[in-house]
């Protein structure tokens, strides 16, 4: 019984410790140098849609693919729970965030005041993974006093899988998709402008 006590009692103190770690994320992953190679891969081509149009193409963005924006590191503490036993893990991890340039659209292209208005997929993670080196578990305890019930390694199990879904979750919060529509706006408006052109970009409604 004492040793049940002292292992929940540990437990507690380390979740309680730990609780304002909050997630961290650390965004602005390659605005600069994407820029660059965008621009040298964009100039190095031609840009009419057609003989009589002098308008950027919208197939250049497309071949751009999954443009990858920002990339989130993440640290947490969360505990987990079953019938039998309960425990407190840190858990460290990341993913990157994208827009899909493959799925733009060009909805207008005014000649006279050189201006385009785009249309582009909303922002989505990515690659989310936790960090099995740096996360770890620092309290496992059983909840019940029933002999050889409950399963140890499948409630570790069961929490590592809740973890991965932490960091996809706090990589998707709204915050990080405004920094990635920042970025995403950022790149090809001055993508843009090395061709003369201004764009405006329309976010299509929805995930």
């Amino acid at each position: 019984m004492g040793t049940q006590n002292a292992s929940e009692t540990m437990g507690s103190e380390v979740a309680q410790g730990l609780k304002g770690l909050g997630w961290k994320a650390i965004a602005g992953l390659v605005a600069v140098s994407l820029l660059v190679l965008v621009g040298v891969f964009l100039l190095g081509g031609s840009w009419k849609t057609g003989q009589e149009s002098s308008s950027p193409s919208i197939n250049k963005i497309q071949k751009l693919g999954e443009l990858v924006v920002l990339r989130i590191n993440v640290a947490d503490v969360m505990a987990d729970a079953s019938h039998d036993y309960q425990g407190v893990w840190i858990v460290k991890g990341d993913a990157e965030v994208a827009v899909d340039l493959r799925l733009a659209k060009l909805l207008s292209a005014d000649e006279e005041t050189k201006r385009l208005e785009v249309r582009l997929p909303q922002p989505r993670v990515i690659q989310a993974s936790v960090d099995h080196q740096k996360s770890q578990q620092v309290s496992q305890s059983k909840t019940t006093w029933i002999p050889f019930r409950g399963d140890r390694v499948k409630m570790t199990n069961q929490g590592w899988a809740k973890a991965q879904k932490m960091v996809e979750r706090a990589c998707a919060e709204e915050e990080s998709m405004d920094q990635a529509r920042g970025q995403t706006a950022f790149i090809l408006t001055n993508m843009y402008r090395m061709v003369g052109w201004d764009v405006d970009i329309v976010w299509q409604e929805g995930s």
